[in-house]
């Protein structure tokens, strides 16, 4: 899971506007103000969220797979780049047949569990 304190050392890292964030489970969005004051935002399936130019931003988009946020459906996002707005969404999909998918397999079960659980 990626917190506040791991947020302000990426935006740290770089000067960029936005930075984006794959491979952590997790969808959040975290902001920079000017300032220096870190905030986060946990975000709504459907709803536009404009992004201001005052701040930088750190998206973490969510995953297809293996969530962390209780809620099992694949978690992307998309990025207007002419209007600066994110809007992230959530696709429910059989979780009860890629966990038995993954039981087959061989894999360790809580791979299963967390995929049909989302956590």
């Amino acid at each position: 899971m990626l917190g506040r304190m791991e947020a302000v050392r990426s935006l740290q890292a770089t000067n960029a506007r936005f930075t984006f964030c794959g491979h952590v489970h997790d969808p959040k969005l975290f902001h920079l103000t000017g300032t220096g004051k870190i905030g986060d935002f946990v975000p709504s399936d459907g709803m536009p969220i404009p992004l201001s130019d005052q701040r930088r931003w750190l998206v973490i988009p969510g995953s297809a797979g293996q969530p962390r946020d209780g809620n099992p459906a694949a978690c992307y996002a998309t990025f207007d780049t002419a209007t600066s707005t994110l809007t992230y969404f959530r696709v429910p999909y059989d979780t009860e047949a890629a966990g038995a998918k993954i039981r087959a397999a061989g894999l360790p079960q809580r791979l299963a569990r967390r995929l049909e659980h989302g956590e």
